[in-house]
């Protein structure tokens, strides 16, 4: 049986291209994380189709269990030292919920950051796909369907 999890689409201008009314778009999911004692408080999450990997601050996972599988830096748009971000590749497990729904166990491999200055980020590897995206930004809806 499938589980249907709402998810939420935002806008905002972006400062730097106002004066164009250009607008970033993104699609946000309310997740929670396996801890030692239960879940973690819900948190909103940034599902993000460009991402392979999951990303997670440390606000989050230092109170989650995981299991380090290596260190390694990570690089965006710019590939210079400077710019890398060192992260721990590890396992862990999340569940992914709305107001009237919440899945099983959903056991994922994600980069753990280092800083809190970033959102968290669930990418596909282990958890995009394998579920069904739906995204109708016309019309405001959008949606996974896990099993």
């Amino acid at each position: 049986m499938s589980i249907k999890i709402k998810l939420v689409i935002t806008r905002a201008l972006i400062p730097s291209l106002a004066e164009f009314g250009v607008q970033g778009v993104r699609v946000v999911g309310k997740v929670v994380f396996k801890t030692n004692n239960g879940y973690s408080e819900p948190r909103y999450a940034i599902i993000d189709t460009g991402s392979p990997i999951s990303i997670i601050p440390p606000r989050v996972w230092t109170t989650s269990k995981v299991k380090i599988l290596k260190d390694y830096k990570i690089t965006g748009l710019v590939d210079k030292e400077e710019c890398k971000l060192p992260v721990s590749f590890s396992e862990l497990t999340c569940r992914l919920l709305d107001e009237e729904n919440i899945t099983d166990d959903l056991p994922i491999k994600a980069d753990l950051a280092y800083t809190d200055e970033l959102p968290i980020i669930l990418g596909f590897a282990d958890l995009l796909d394998e579920i069904v995206i739906y995204i109708d930004c016309k019309n405001d809806c959008a949606y996974l369907k896990v099993g």
